[in-house]
């Protein structure tokens, strides 16, 4: 079970998800990504460099092994195009990310920046996660339109985007 939640006071937003297993199965798995986590937090911070703190993580959950009750033991893989991200005022993505592996990206967390420390973890697979099925949410990547948008979208789908702006701005809905 993923529990993942976001809540928003005058634009200061929290972004938070935690998982659940009801099945043994899952604990090593649930546990490697956990510590990863955990040492994503320990790492972070003013003049961090994002390259450091994905090593880090990267090097902690990769560490995990599954052991299956048929003696198989599968290692825990990061998911590779999965990230944490910095937080703005009213942007839950607020342009820098956080892999959970390095990329030698060299750019320093800087005093004051907000960061979500997301790590996930799988194993078998290739570490990726594909898109497609259902969308479950959405945001406007900024709430003011393009100018050219009112001459080529109809009056509805103006309509709707206006709602949307007004409602939600760049929050998730």
């Amino acid at each position: 079970l993923k529990v993942d939640y976001g809540v928003h006071v005058e634009g200061h937003i929290l972004d938070c998800a935690f998982s659940m297993s009801f099945d043994p199965m899952h604990d090593e798995l649930m546990r490697a990504v956990q510590e990863a986590t955990e040492e994503g937090l320990r790492q972070v911070g003013h003049d961090a460099r994002i390259c450091e703190v994905s090593r880090c993580i990267q090097e902690v959950m990769e560490a995990g092994e599954v052991h299956h009750p048929n003696g198989k033991v599968l290692p825990v893989k990061v998911i590779k195009n999965l990230t944490g991200h910095m937080i703005g005022p009213y942007k839950i993505h607020a342009g820098k990310s956080l892999p959970s592996v390095n990329t030698g990206d060299q750019t320093r967390m800087l005093a004051g920046e907000l960061w979500a420390v997301e790590t996930f973890g799988s194993v078998g697979g290739y570490g990726y996660v594909g898109h497609g099925g259902n969308c479950s949410h959405f945001m406007r990547a900024s709430s003011a339109a393009p100018t050219w948008q009112s001459s080529v979208l109809s009056a509805k789908a103006t309509d709707l985007l206006e709602l949307i702006d007004k409602r939600f701005g760049t929050l998730a809905f």
